[in-house]
């Protein structure tokens, strides 16, 4: 696919997306990036990462293509790729924004094939830690990129901030929260979630979809070994034999 090989060359995409109002990959002005798919933890890893350091950490996030993640790595910045189930993540997308399930999972795989050749060089998040334990990504984003993050130590007090910010973005002028497309989970989509991801179940969707499952086993098992890699590492330092 033409689209892959562009991507895949942030010195060639880059006045592609800079025509398109899509910004420059190759901007550097941001401490970090955090993106991925869409609905992949996105927004609450970008907020999360704002409260917890006081605002003080700027961060490249919701481009949502691989130019964007690869220029971080040219310009030797922290890429964190986020990446979520599979079908929760189409879901989710298919929600918020409509669409074909087809194009969608055509999209997820375009976007996590351009970064596998790349999944050595950023930290990979899968959804469920950036949602469920943060403080586990401050630990491994200073690990992987020699930071100096802070670990807060009121983690739910950053979650609350965290979600009152995200709530605060799809707030219209009335003052109510978009329900359907707030970066949360909500209630109001589990219904309509349910229905998509049986539709996303059907036999004509089955090949694609396990290409999708097979991209998300091979980036969750890149999170494992530098889960691993962090876990030596601090035996190490506290002076513990690796093999015990």
């Amino acid at each position: 696919m033409l689209a892959r090989f562009f991507w895949a060359h942030p010195s060639l995409y880059r006045a592609i997306g800079i025509l398109r109002g899509r910004g420059d990959v190759l901007d550097g002005n941001c401490d970090a990036l955090f993106d991925g798919y869409p609905r992949s933890g996105n927004t609450f890893g970008w907020q999360m990462l704002q409260v917890s350091q006081d605002n003080r950490y700027k961060v490249k996030v919701h481009q949502h293509m691989p130019p964007f993640l690869i220029g971080g790595i040219v310009l030797n910045k922290p890429v964190c790729l986020t990446i979520r189930r599979p079908i929760d993540a189409l879901a989710s997308q298919l929600i918020y924004a409509g669409g074909e399930i087809r194009n969608e999972m055509e999209q997820y795989i375009d976007f996590y094939t351009v970064m596998l050749d790349f999944r050595s060089k950023i930290l990979v998040l899968p959804f469920d830690v950036i949602t469920g334990d943060f403080n586990s990504v401050l630990a491994l984003m200073n690990f992987r990129f020699k930071l100096n993050l802070r670990i807060p130590s009121d983690l739910k007090a950053c979650e609350r901030e965290a979600f009152a910010r995200i709530d605060d973005m799809w707030r219209d002028k009335s003052g109510k929260v978009n329900e359907l497309q707030v970066g949360r989970p909500h209630e109001t989509r589990e219904a309509r979630g349910r229905e998509l991801k049986k539709e996303i179940c059907l036999p004509q969707y089955e090949e694609l979809l396990l290409e999708c499952d097979n991209l998300y086993t091979i980036f969750c098992n890149e999170y494992q070994q530098t889960l691993s890699l962090a876990k030596l590492h601090s035996l190490e330092e506290q002076g513990i034999p690796a093999h015990k």
